[in-house]
């Protein structure tokens, strides 16, 4: 082998090792639940073996009242729960990106939440929503309300779950809105300052439209981990009171760990890779229009 064939290779025998990595962890489990979607097996029923059925599994779930309840459930609560995330999220990073008195102190304690894994999440608020003994049901108690027991209640387990994703995520958005602020170039201020413009027309035209960027990736990045939501409501609600909560992950692991239906579980996860595929889809081209908007 001369010497331009071993540097024509070595890009390939370098990156070898990883190449086969991400095809044992990645490629070969989404190949393999695809073909596992299009097939019925049930490991209940050891009599019936593996078959191939095309495509019954996602009938199954199209033309399902649940799968249709719980998709909206998990439509509403990521709509919800990012909404007030974005909002909450760049609104204190405009207040943090100004000097005040504690500022050094403050900033720590925000970002607790975010560096909290999510079961110890789970567990933290589901005492502190405990009918009995929570915190927070002894202060709707206290404040007369006569529903305390907030995940024991059909009608307020959903927003409870809501919450703590906002208190959960919220720093996440922070931070990265925080950073971008900081790394903001002095001139067109100083510009607009000399022009006398406004804080809301400072804001409007020269921190917000530089702004968009950033906020469009955390707005993807919430977006996608929000939609398959599961550890911090497995521990709180496991989906209920009833299915007050039940999401599309929650689904998943209960159609192929509880059911055993693993061909109905596999097409229940590519259902949600689709829809994920698609949001960024759509994310990304709005980003890619900023972009060339700004560069124009």
């Amino acid at each position: 082998m001369n010497v331009g064939t071993e540097e024509r290779y070595l890009p390939w025998a370098l990156l070898a090792p990883t190449l086969i990595i991400i095809l044992l962890i990645a490629v070969f489990p989404l190949i393999y639940n695809l073909y596992l979607s299009l097939h019925f097996w049930n490991l209940t029923r050891p009599e019936l073996v593996m078959r191939f059925i095309w495509f019954k599994n996602y009938v199954s779930l199209f033309t399902s009242s649940i799968f249709w309840g719980t998709f909206i459930r998990t439509i509403v609560f990521t709509i919800v729960a990012v909404g007030m995330e974005m909002c909450l999220g760049f609104g204190l990073a405009l207040m943090f990106n100004r000097d005040f008195k504690g500022k050094s102190a403050v900033f720590p304690l925000i970002l607790i939440p975010m560096i909290t894994t999510p079961i110890v999440v789970g567990l933290i608020w589901r005492y502190m929503y405990n009918g009995e003994f929570g915190f927070v049901s002894w202060i709707l108690q206290e404040m007369g309300f006569s529903v305390h027991a907030l995940l024991s209640n059909p009608t307020t387990a959903l927003p409870a779950v809501i919450f703590v994703d906002i208190w959960h995520w919220t720093p996440f958005v922070f931070l990265l809105s925080l950073a971008r602020l900081n790394s903001l170039p002095k001139a067109p201020y100083e510009a607009a300052e000399i022009d006398g413009a406004s804080t809301w027309q400072t804001f409007k035209w020269i921190t917000f439209p530089m702004m968009k960027s950033v906020l469009l990736v955390a707005l993807l990045l919430r977006t996608m981990d929000a939609f398959k939501i599961f550890d911090e409501i497995f521990i709180m609600t496991q989906g209920g009171p009833g299915d007050a909560t039940e999401m599309l992950s929650l689904e998943v692991y209960r159609q192929t760990f509880r059911y055993f239906n693993m061909g109905k579980g596999a097409a229940l996860a590519i259902v949600m890779l689709a829809v994920i595929i698609l949001i960024s889809r759509v994310y990304l081209k709005v980003f890619q229009k900023q972009q060339i908007a700004a560069e124009g």
